[in-house]
């Protein structure tokens, strides 16, 4: 019997119980070693899990030349699509830390957000990433242009009205500009 007083049976994973559970595939936010959301990308798709690491085109300048290089728009972030059966495996690799977590359970990310962040990237839509705290402000769905669908928020920032889409997880929200009348008050 083993230990005194417990069953030496092992317990039940948790697609033996919910066999549906397994096949939920899910976005959630991975936090990486510094400078290493590039290895564990590669780790992830060698191992059949789907991700997705938003890059931005920089100009960075030397002392001698200019290069264009692409850099992580969320630093230390990557965003992983897991069901429960994938869950442990993508936490295996050395670059990667932990999954982000909210009161002990991971947060996932709405496929809404994932899609955003893809058309704006995409799109060469002017933006910003910020981590600066921004007041929640009205609840609008974009009706035009290249995000038209999108929910995101108006807010008030440095003395002009922006439009903000907070990403779940990484306390980051990308900032853009739009003509107020390609906008709809979500009620």
């Amino acid at each position: 019997m083993g230990v005194r007083g417990r069953s030496s049976k092992k317990p039940a994973k948790i697609e033996q119980i919910v066999p549906q559970v397994s096949r939920i595939y899910r976005w959630y936010v991975l936090y990486t070693r510094c400078k290493h959301e590039v290895a564990a990308e590669s780790y992830l798709k060698r191992c059949g899990i789907e991700t997705y690491l938003p890059r931005e085109k920089v100009l960075r300048e030397r002392s001698d030349r200019r290069t264009w290089t692409l850099r992580p728009l969320f630093p230390s972030y990557i965003f992983v699509r897991v069901s429960c059966r994938e869950y442990e495996k993508a936490l295996q690799h050395f670059s990667i830390a932990s999954y982000v977590t909210f009161e002990g359970f991971p947060c996932s990310v709405p496929d809404e957000q994932i899609g955003a962040i893809k058309v704006i990237l995409n799109k060469k839509v002017g933006f910003e990433v910020t981590s600066e705290k921004i007041e929640t402000g009205e609840k609008v769905v974009i009706k035009e242009g290249p995000l038209a669908g999108y929910q995101a928020e108006v807010v008030e920032r440095t003395g002009k009205k922006e439009v903000i889409l907070r990403v779940e997880g990484t306390n980051q929200s990308i900032v853009f500009a739009i003509q107020r009348d390609f906008l709809i008050t979500n009620e």
